[in-house]
């Protein structure tokens, strides 16, 4: 509080005493000498001090508001900044409503400090001063408003006891239901699908009768504190003017006296009735103060507290023996490896949770629970502060958007230089042409009350750009693809090609078209995974398969090439076979990268996946030639010669020319695929063969059907290849309709491309 405000203070009790003094002078000086002047100067006096006191009164009341607003603002300021720099994970282990909450705690401090209860400070010693004055002037008279007064503060504070649980219970109850009508809001279009509205209504009804039982206790103790207070004022006055008639009937005072001393009392009385209410609101203020205190527990990002802090970045990370997966050993994994500067390393797996995880450790998000993770040969969290423009940039599928323009969201709301280098970027990934076809162009608004303004692949190439324009040293690459159609998939494969040489990249991915673009796939789905041989020559080699694991892939090698000689004789007999045995694929790009490292050891096959692929190589074997005239071989064999990846593309009976293959290890539906047609009749006979490259072997059941044997079949007809194929549909409708028990697996010969 300054000196102003306790100056007008000061100033504005002085002239309280203006009133009680003129009432003396009146009845002991005007009315016994019939003096008009003197009445006429008192008049004046009074008006005067009326008029001054009005002033001060606004003066003070606009030193507590600037006061006030001062005080949210350098508190708002502080919660803020404690928010942004807490760690992510503690942050968002507390709901929404209870944030919410939190910063409406700053409001009630504002009004406080910004109020008249601040002024309490000031005037309590002033009713000492009424008290003593009344002591003064009416001597027993004093005894009223000092017994009043001590009553109050008894009343007071038995009833604060009963209102301290009741404002506790209203608090919690509050949290719960903004906390519930937040994620409710938040969901409401999922809550509509499943026609949860009556469920979610009965669910807030319950919340808020708690509320109402709360609120309805809270009432009743701040009620009678105030009645309490109002009806101990009514008595100090009645007992003042009993004791005051009492005194003036036995001659010992005036009627000016007892007159002044009533004036007196009712301002001695006036701050303690409202330090009553302070006492009510001073509960409030607490549970305040204590939301605010939770903001302040909250555990700061040790990254961002570092006090040594690296310079420049040149983007090499090392992954040093980093620990993933749980579930102890069985499930725990060591992973190693080295990205070069400008170089690209892909993890992939059978899930993308790990390598989410690790990324967030070379983001330095996240610390790792064994190993290190390093960036230019010191700990990744060190380069926390450098997060964002030339550092590291983590971009992940999420998408998120803020409210704004399309250019504040691509330029971080920074400066020209920004706004230049976010257009660049989407320009880059082809998005630049998408948005100069909308009617505002870059100014059109990101979020629509809210959403989405326009679909997900759209957002996520938003935040794709927006990660491109920081020019990062390290970009994180975290499955930020997922919504992206055909072509917008193709062009952000070209803007990462472009990164490579001075952006290191690291892509989590399970896409093959994306792995073809590393140096490196690093699989996490094995056990351990050791560091790169030309980084780490003394890695320690991986251990020697068992006995069973020996005879499994002796099992395996048998399996293929009996359904190789199966083909063999039967696609001969036809007369259809004919050109030279498939080359290898090329070690690195196209295709998969050379150096794929796993861990995985081959582990013994369950005896019912031995023996159906044992059944299949049989069946495959076993197989009558095809007749000429029918010229289609047996399923079994079609089926093992065409998974097996030895099927060349080659001209139909109607000399449509074949397709250009796609990458090796790309899926249909990937970057590289061509486009998907319906089969029919007509499609059957004109369509040319697709391109089917031999696949590098991988540790699993299924390689008995993907790598062609020496001496694998070349080339087959497309109207034979569609007879297989709808076949084998047929088949595998007959298999799964029992199981689901659905029509729409019946009808699986329908769709058999």
């Amino acid at each position: 509080m300054g000196g102003a405000v306790a100056a007008a203070s000061l100033g504005i009790n002085l002239l309280a005493l203006a009133l009680p003094l003129a009432l003396l002078q009146v009845f002991d000086r005007v009315l016994p000498n019939q003096s008009d002047s003197t009445l006429m100067v008192l008049f004046g006096a009074l008006l005067v001090a009326a008029a001054l006191d009005f002033a001060l009164r606004l003066a003070r009341l606009g030193l507590l508001g600037d006061t006030g607003e001062r005080y949210e603002l350098r508190l708002t300021d502080a919660v803020t900044a404690r928010m942004l720099d807490a760690d992510p994970a503690a942050f968002e282990a507390v709901t929404g409503g209870a944030h919410l909450d939190r910063i409406n705690a700053i409001a009630q401090l504002r009004d406080h400090y910004g109020g008249q209860g601040r002024l309490l400070a000031l005037d309590i010693p002033f009713a000492a001063v009424f008290v003593g004055l009344i002591g003064l002037i009416g001597g027993p008279l004093a005894l009223a408003p000092l017994g009043c007064i001590c009553a109050l503060a008894l009343a007071s504070a038995g009833l604060r006891r009963l209102q301290a649980p009741a404002l506790a219970g209203r608090e919690s109850v509050d949290r719960r239901r903004y906390s519930f009508l937040m994620e409710s809001l938040g969901q409401i279009e999922t809550m509509k699908a499943h026609a949860m509205e009556p469920r979610m209504m009965r669910r807030y009804e319950l919340l808020q009768s708690q509320a109402e039982r709360a609120s309805r206790r809270l009432i009743w103790a701040s009620g009678m504190t105030q009645a309490v207070s109002a009806v101990l004022s009514q008595v100090g006055i009645a007992a003042m003017a009993a004791t005051g008639g009492l005194l003036a009937v036995q001659g010992r005072l005036g009627i000016a006296e007892i007159a002044a001393c009533m004036l007196l009392n009712g301002r001695a009385m006036q701050p303690m009735s409202r330090v009553v209410g302070l006492w009510v609101q001073r509960a409030h203020l607490q549970a305040a103060e204590a939301r605010l205190k939770e903001v302040e527990s909250l555990a700061p990002d040790a990254a961002l507290m570092a006090s040594e802090r690296p310079g420049a970045m040149f983007g090499r990370v090392s992954v040093e023996g980093v620990r993933l997966g749980m579930g102890g050993e069985a499930g725990a994994r060591n992973v190693s490896f080295i990205a070069r500067p400008g170089g690209c390393v892909a993890l992939t797996g059978a899930s993308g949770d790990e390598g989410s995880t690790l990324l967030r450790m070379v983001a330095g998000e996240v610390a790792p629970g064994a190993g290190a993770v390093r960036i230019d040969g010191q700990p990744a969290q060190r380069f926390a502060h450098m997060r964002g423009r030339r550092g590291v940039v983590l971009v992940d599928g999420r998408a998120a958007l803020f409210e704004g323009t399309l250019l504040d969201n691509l330029s971080m709301f920074g400066d020209a230089e920004a706004r230049d280098a976010g257009m660049e970027a989407a320009r880059r990934i082809g998005l630049g042409e998408q948005i100069d076809r909308l009617p505002l162009g870059f100014d059109t608004p990101a979020l629509i009350r809210g959403r989405l303004a326009g679909t997900l692949g759209f957002a996520q190439r938003i935040a794709i750009a927006r990660a491109i324009a920081c020019d990062p040293r390290i970009l994180l690459f975290d499955e930020a693809n997922t919504a992206l159609d055909l072509v917008a998939d193709r062009q952000l494969m070209a803007a990462l090609e472009a990164l490579r040489g001075r952006t290191t990249l690291i892509l989590s991915t399970r896409r093959p078209s994306y792995l073809a673009l590393a140096d490196e796939v690093i699989d996490l789905s094995g056990h351990d995974l050791d560091a790169t041989p030309a980084e780490a020559s003394a890695a320690p080699s991986p251990a020697a398969p068992s006995a069973e694991a020996e005879r499994w892939s002796d099992d395996l090698a048998e399996e293929r090439g009996q359904a190789a000689s199966g083909a063999r004789a039967a696609v001969g007999a036809s007369g259809e076979v004919s050109g030279p045995e498939p080359a290898p694929p090329p070690a690195g790009r196209p295709g998969r990268p050379a150096s794929v490292r796993s861990a995985v050891p081959k582990i013994a096959a369950p005896p019912e996946i031995r023996s159906a692929a044992s059944r299949r190589a049989a069946a495959g074997a076993a197989s009558p030639s095809i007749r000429p005239e029918a010229r289609r071989p047996s399923k079994s064999v079609a089926a093992s010669a065409w998974m097996a990846g030895g099927l060349q593309a080659s001209p139909s009976a109607h000399g449509d020319s074949a397709p250009a293959a796609r990458p090796a290890g790309a899926r249909l539906g990937e970057p590289g695929d061509p486009p998907r047609q319906a089969v029919g009749p007509e499609r059957a006979r004109n369509r040319p063969i697709l391109s089917a490259s031999p696949q590098p072997a991988e540790p699993d059941m299924f390689n008995v059907f993907r790598e062609p044997p020496a001496g694998a079949a070349k080339a087959v007809s497309r109207a034979e290849l569609d007879a297989w194929t709808r076949d084998l549909a047929e088949e595998l409708a007959a298999t799964l309709a029992p199981r689901r028990g659905g029509e729409r697996w019946g009808d699986a010969a329908e769709h058999a491309s």
